[in-house]
This record gives structure tokens, C-alpha cells and sequence, in this order.
């Protein structure tokens, strides 16, 4: 399901008020001078979790209402609004993948996320978190990841390594439990 958002990433810039901000009334709140969707991390994390692709989405096609998570995926989760807030919620679950191997990223699977304190300042959110991306697995035999972060197109799939490791606060892996 990110993987839509990365093939429209030419429809994206980085920004802050999505279609899922509360203050996201109308198309021209949610889009730069040049028409181009505002998208962030935790937007992308939520959406791709409550399974909605791109093209059934907002971005797609402004009329539609519904945000809500889809039952087409089994796994559909309702993410909260934020990366801090998806953090805290992801560490509620129990789903923080304690065994996860930080260094060489080896036993990381598509759809884990990943949990970032990347801007170095006290942003006074949950645990500093200010940034998620979702793993999704390997890349021509590289682990990866898929984030909407200040990028060409807003969407960006890259090596998990080429990150700032040292920033990587923890993995969470979320599942249903019946």
C-alpha cells in the first residue's frame, strides 16, 4: 500500500497539514503554490496502515470523505494522527520488536516501522519522536524503507542503513491480536 504513494510521489512536497490534518478543509490547504499535495511521515504510516492506497485516497481524488481504515487488508490498523503519538500507541500494543537487530538491520520485515528521533532537540513529544517510516524489506538485496521526509517528491524509498542509525529509537512490529 506505500509503495502507491511512492509511485505518485511526483503529486508530493513535505508539509505538515495533510488530508488528515483537522485544519485540512479544502484542496488549497492541503497543497503548495505549485499544486503539489502536502505529505508527512506519520500521514503516509497512517494511511498505508488503514490500508488505503493512493488512488483511493484524498490525494487522489479531493471528493472523497472517507479516511477511515479499509477492510479490503486484514492487517488494517488506525493509526493515531502523529509519529510520537504512533510511537507511544505502538509501545501500548506490545508491538516493539525488542530483538531488532539496530546495526545491521537483519531481521527487519516489510511493514515494521521504524521510530526516529531525528531532529536532535527537545520537540517535548513522546520520547523526542519525530519521525516513522515503514520498512519494506528488501530492495535489490538491501533493506529498506519508505518515508515521506523534506525530499524531491516528499516520498523517498532508501536503505535502512543510509540512515541515521544512531537516531533509530526502536522497531515496532504492528500485527492484530486476536
Amino acid at each position: 500500500v506505500a509503495k502507491t504513494y511512492f509511485d505518485a510521489s511526483s503529486d508530493f512536497c513535505y508539509g505538515s497539514t495533510t488530508i488528515l490534518s483537522g485544519n485540512a478543509t479544502s484542496k488549497s490547504s492541503v497543497t503548495d503554490s505549485s499544486g503539489k499535495y502536502y505529505i508527512d511521515c506519520s500521514t503516509l504510516t497512517s494511511l498505508a496502515y488503514r490500508g488505503i492506497t493512493y488512488s483511493d485516497s484524498k490525494y487522489s481524488d479531493w471528493s472523497k470523505t472517507n479516511s477511515a481504515r479499509t477492510s479490503k487488508y486484514s492487517y488494517a490498523i488506525e493509526l493515531p494522527r502523529t509519529s510520537a503519538e504512533q510511537a507511544r500507541y505502538c509501545i501500548q500494543k506490545g508491538w516493539v520488536l525488542n530483538e531488532a537487530d539496530l546495526t545491521n538491520f537483519t531481521n527487519l520485515k516489510a511493514g515494521d516501522l521504524l521510530f526516529y528521533d531525528s531532529d536532535t532537540f527537545d520537540n517535548e513529544r513522546f520520547m523526542n519522536i519525530s519521525h516513522v517510516a515503514i520498512c519494506v524489506g528488501e530492495v535489490d538485496g538491501v533493506m529498506s524503507l519508505i518515508e515521506a521526509t523534506i525530499c524531491e517528491n516528499g516520498v523517498r524509498v532508501k536503505s535502512v542503513e543510509s540512515t541515521t542509525s544512531d537516531k533509530l529509537l526502536f522497531v515496532a512490529r504492528p500485527r492484530i491480536l486476536s
